[in-house]
C-alpha cells in the first residue's frame, strides 16, 4: 500500500512493502528526487537494509556457535510494515521478527521507520528495538537512489 504525504510545496510516497520511500518531489517545479525504479536498470527506488547491508561472506554468518544464511541486504526490504502514526505530512512504519526473520537472524527486535517532510525536507528516522535480552548486532542503512536531471 502507498502512502502519500504532502505539505506545502512537497509530496512523497512511501511503499508499506518494505517501508521504502517511491517519491519525493517538489510540486511547484515538478521535479522528482527519487529514482523511479526502471526494471530494465534497477526495480527499487529507496530500500531499507537491515540487519546487514550487502551480502555475506559466503552468504551467511556465526553468531553463538550456529551458521545462519542471511540474504542480501538483509530481510525488511520486502516485509509488509504496518502504520503505527500517520498524519498528512508523515507516517511511522514498523516491522518486527517473525517467523520468515528469525530463520536467517535470532534477535527479537522491533524496526520504526518514519518519514516526515518538514519545510521542504524529508527527514528519515529509524528506530530499532532489541526486544531480547542477548547483544543484537547489526547495522542498518538506506539504498536511496536519486533522480537527477541530464539535461
Amino acid at each position: 500500500m502507498i502512502i502519500n504525504l504532502e505539505q506545502g510545496d512537497y509530496s512523497a510516497a512511501v511503499d508499506t512493502t518494505g517501508a521504502e520511500l517511491k517519491s519525493f518531489r517538489d510540486k511547484r517545479r515538478g521535479d522528482e528526487m527519487v529514482w523511479q525504479a526502471d526494471a530494465d536498470v534497477w526495480n527499487g527506488s529507496a530500500p531499507i537494509l537491515f540487519p546487514v547491508i550487502g551480502r555475506m561472506k559466503d552468504g551467511g554468518y556465526r553468531w553463538n556457535g550456529q551458521k545462519w544464511e542471511m540474504p542480501k541486504h538483509g530481510l525488511v526490504r520486502k516485509q509488509h510494515w504496518a502504520v503505527v502514526r500517520q498524519s498528512v505530512a508523515s507516517v511511522t512504519l514498523r516491522t518486527s521478527d517473525n517467523d520468515f526473520t528469525r530463520r536467517y537472524y535470532p534477535a527479537a527486535f522491533t524496526f520504526d521507520a518514519t518519514f516526515a517532510i518538514d519545510d521542504g525536507t524529508l527527514k528519515v528516522t529509524y528506530n530499532i528495538t532489541n526486544n531480547g535480552n542477548d547483544v543484537m548486532l547489526f547495522s542498518v542503512g538506506s539504498h536511496p537512489g536519486i533522480s537527477l536531471p541530464m539535461n
